[in-house]
């Protein structure tokens, strides 16, 4: 059952932070800039994969070895998962932050550097196969980047499975948190790919993103609260 219920978690957790309003933006941005240099389906394609295959696997490759390497170091397994809480519970409280700051400002404090901005520009423009190196690149930058936007909920993945000293599932866990969190951004570019209007997206993330920063804040608070209780 615990096997069960934390597979579940996972999963769920993975598509919560996948709907995340930056990650959206850059597959809206990769997408006009391939239009403007008059790319194909295929091309499109080919970019969103290796995004995404960036992204899981720097989290799986990360995730897998922060795992093993509490492992390792016996009997501080407790004051490691402690400070996972404390961290969840400042994420939340900084995510609350950005909340009050978008009302006042219309902006967000996790900016995206210019230099990513332009190497996805830069991405975007080669062709083939050849762009799947390059997307794939991307997406790991863009993991290490954004991981106050991306690692919030990893992290309480990662304490659970501390806790629970459970260690031959973790890639198992690990694996579906990270392809659940990419699955929104490959459903996205599919849609994309296949003549979704880019500005319904771009629409719906300006309208929504407030709220689910407010969302994300209060749920990352929650759940430090019930992890440092041992409710879950």
């Amino acid at each position: 059952m615990v096997f069960e219920k934390l597979i579940l978690f996972a999963f769920i957790a993975g598509l919560f932070i996948g709907f995340n309003p930056c990650l959206l933006a850059v597959i809206v941005y990769m997408h006009s800039t391939l239009i403007s240099s008059k790319g194909t389906r295929k091309d499109m394609i080919f970019l969103i994969f290796g995004f995404c295959a960036g992204i899981f696997s720097t989290y799986t490759i990360a995730g897998i070895w922060i795992l093993n390497t509490v492992n390792s170091l016996v009997g501080i397994q407790e004051n490691i998962a402690t400070v996972m809480i404390v961290i969840v519970f400042t994420l939340g409280l900084v995510y609350l932050y950005d909340t009050y700051y978008m009302k006042v400002h219309r902006e967000t404090i996790f900016t995206t550097p210019r230099l990513f901005t332009r190497f996805i520009k830069f991405t975007s423009k080669i062709k083939g196969v050849k762009s799947l190196a390059l997307s794939f690149l991307g997406g790991a930058l863009f993991s290490m980047i954004k991981v106050p936007l991306l690692g919030a909920l990893y992290v309480v993945i990662l304490e659970i499975l501390i806790s629970y000293d459970i260690y031959i599932h973790d890639a198992i866990y690990l694996s579906i948190h990270n392809f659940s969190l990419v699955l929104p951004t490959l459903l996205l570019g599919g849609m994309l790919a296949f003549g979704m209007d880019p500005e319904k997206v771009s629409d719906l993330k300006e309208r929504r993103r407030v709220e689910i920063r407010f969302i994300t804040g209060l749920t990352l608070l929650l759940l430090a609260m019930l992890l440092h209780f041992k409710v879950i």
